[in-house]
């Protein structure tokens, strides 16, 4: 696995110690997008599949540093890939809602990509490649929406989100951006099952609700209205993704319909909306009961 250090790949290690290969055994160098393994390095450490993970990802520095960012999430990967052409290995790609272009949400896989923005591009073009030089049933191609951490403690939309009761965003918030977020957990056991069992296709993953950063805030806080814990209203100035300059090339509604996958998988989707709720009533709604 490429990547092994990220949000991604460190859940699958949580969950999963000892099923993913982080690190050249001989070097103890951590794999990252542009090594090259031979046949018998493969067969040497039993390697079945390999799941591509590592890449900038953060937007204003893709923007700012296009040439870096094309040889880290592109060159790189394709050096990766061809070294793995012909030596009977499953390739899984992490890619992205981004490949679409937001027009209208909730893609399904046989949605047509047409990406709007660098990062998407750059997806999209590892996919096509993937596409070029793979039999179908040697490669998957898994795109996810945004991924949260219920767990409060870790950085994520979630902690980021209710890191806010009671306070002031210091932040324009945005209205018109969608996704459907989709937890770590379900995207991890997804990811862990295709490449155990090297289910080849395309799959989508995103959790129930098609939701704006604006719609997250106003349910906590008519939430927060129905528990009678006025004091933790979140306090925010709206604007629309045209009005700021990091904002206005993105796509708008870049929801992923993750029915098709479900079918394949069985699992429930993920609600960031009830995962803030529960939290809100785990940690100040009894609290405030006991009181």
């Amino acid at each position: 696995m490429t990547g092994g250090s990220g949000f991604i790949g460190s859940k699958l290690n949580s969950f999963y110690p000892n099923k993913f290969i982080t690190k050249d055994p001989k070097t103890n160098c951590k794999f990252r997008n542009g090594f090259s393994i031979s046949k018998e390095y493969i067969k040497k450490y039993n390697i079945k599949t390999v799941l591509l993970l590592g890449g900038l990802t953060k937007f204003p520095f893709i923007r700012s540093h296009s040439d870096e960012a094309f040889d880290v999430n592109v060159n790189k990967i394709k050096n990766t890939i061809n070294c793995l052409i012909d030596k009977n290995i499953h390739l899984v790609f992490i890619s992205s809602e981004s490949v679409f272009s937001g027009e209208k949400g909730l893609y399904l896989e046989e949605d047509s990509p047409n990406p709007i923005f660098i990062y998407g591009i750059m997806k999209f073009l590892i996919e096509k490649y993937i596409e070029e030089n793979f039999n179908k049933d040697k490669y998957t191609i898994i795109r996810t929406t945004k991924v949260y951490d219920r767990n409060p403690v870790n950085s994520s939309l979630f902690k980021d989100t209710i890191s806010f009761l009671g306070r002031k965003i210091p932040y324009k918030v945005i209205t018109d951006i969608y996704t459907n977020p989709i937890e770590i957990s379900t995207l991890s056991k997804f990811i862990y099952q295709v490449c155990e069992r090297k289910i080849s296709g395309k799959f989508h993953l995103g959790g129930l609700d098609v939701v704006s950063r604006k719609d997250i805030i106003d349910n906590i806080n008519n939430k927060i209205k129905e528990f009678s814990l006025d004091k933790l209203k979140i306090d925010a100035e709206f604007t629309q993704s045209k009005n700021l300059e990091s904002f206005r090339y993105l796509p708008k509604n870049t929801s992923l319909n993750s029915d098709y996958t479900r079918n394949i998988l069985n699992f429930a989707q993920d609600s960031i909306l009830a995962d803030i709720e529960s939290h809100i009533k785990e940690k100040y709604l009894l609290l405030k009961n006991n009181d």
